[in-house]
């Protein structure tokens, strides 16, 4: 996917494409019970330091759900080798705004309250870091904007967003957004690689299906209102103009049908990485 590869069948099902393997390959900050991040419905701040943590030059904070999990082995790799040290401020399903009612569609009060409780205590110790040089939020944006039957639930909106950055622009930190990834639209993508395996390119998704437009990304409308946070946005790893690919390179790229396998993401170190230190200059 990357400009000058000189690869003719990017897409190709090959000896790599480990469809068992992937199903089972989830990374550090992504796994159901995982030391790196919070769990639904408690509200304790947890952190993980990843990258250069022995004598990093710069300090890195990453907050958002399993969305910013999955990036956590990429980052790890791209720190140990640039001199940058990465603390995770993750929980399940919290896109870390500190928020009232912000949920998922299968949220429920306790984890409504703690995503808020939580998200309060995490930005406040960003904050409060003299060492923390820049603030990294992603998620997985779209669950957020579906509707919840828990009442005093709601959608969230570009302005939590904006409410969560002042604070720490404010406290001279830089801010950057990454766009979230494109998502399978519902489909398990190692099954389906499996039942499809003989074809070039299987398993595609609409681009349309997979990402939410940025027009409707709160994350991204609010970065692009707010002066001092930049955008970082990878689609264009994972998406050509009209379809996002379930294999790349020969490697299944998610292990269900939103979250990259830890392999994948590791292979997105450099390209990650480089778009988080370009954002955050």
């Amino acid at each position: 996917m990357l400009p000058g590869s000189g690869c003719d069948r990017p897409y190709a099902v090959t000896s790599l494409s480990d469809t068992a393997f992937a199903a089972t390959d989830i990374g550090k900050g992504v796994q159901q019970t995982d030391s790196c991040k919070q769990t639904l419905d408690a509200a304790a701040v947890i952190t993980c330091r990843v990258g250069d943590t022995s004598n990093p030059a710069t300090t890195v904070a990453l907050v958002g759900d399993s969305h910013m999990g999955q990036w956590v082995e990429a980052l790890d790799a791209y720190g140990k080798s640039h001199s940058i040290e990465y603390v995770t401020y993750i929980k399940t399903l919290c896109a870390g705004t500190g928020a009232v009612g912000v949920t998922s569609p299968n949220g429920l009060a306790p984890s409504i309250s703690s995503c808020t409780a939580w998200g309060r205590s995490a930005l406040r110790e960003v904050a409060r870091d003299p060492a923390i040089s820049s603030v990294v939020f992603t998620d997985f944006t779209e669950t957020y904007l579906m509707t919840s039957s828990t009442p005093g639930s709601r959608m969230i909106t570009s302005s939590d967003f904006i409410s969560a950055w002042k604070p720490l622009i404010a406290a001279g930190k830089k801010v950057v957004a990454l766009r979230d990834t494109p998502n399978a639209d519902s489909v398990n993508v190692p099954q389906c690689v499996a039942i499809h395996r003989s074809q070039y390119d299987p398993c595609v998704t609409q681009k349309a299906d997979a990402l939410l437009s940025s027009a409707k990304d709160p994350l991204v409308v609010a970065a692009r209102r707010l002066p001092g946070v930049s955008l970082a946005d990878t689609t264009s790893v994972f998406c050509g103009p009209t379809t996002c690919h379930s294999v790349i390179g020969g490697l299944v790229v998610l292990f269900d049908d939103t979250h990259m396998t830890a392999t994948f993401s590791r292979t997105m170190s450099d390209v990650v990485g480089s778009a988080l230190s370009a954002a955050a200059e």
